[in-house]
């Protein structure tokens, strides 16, 4: 059974949208607004460096979250 103990969700999280918006010259604009504020379990999943003319990295990661609708 899964199960994640209230102590775990350590991280500030915001869910936020990407919406369209024509502003006051109408020139369209993008503005991302919040939806959704909580406290979230962040578990590493895997990662990877990358040497190419030059140095990157990648990082995967789970997000847990609790949400009442």
């Amino acid at each position: 059974m899964f199960s994640i103990k209230p102590s775990e969700f350590k991280h500030p999280i915001t869910i936020e949208r990407l919406t369209s918006y024509k502003d006051e010259d109408n020139i369209p604009r993008e503005k991302w607004e919040p939806l959704y504020t909580t406290r979230a379990k962040i578990q590493n999943v895997r990662g990877e460096e990358v040497y190419n003319l030059g140095r990157s990295s990648k990082e995967v990661k789970s997000f847990y979250i609790r949400y009442n609708h």
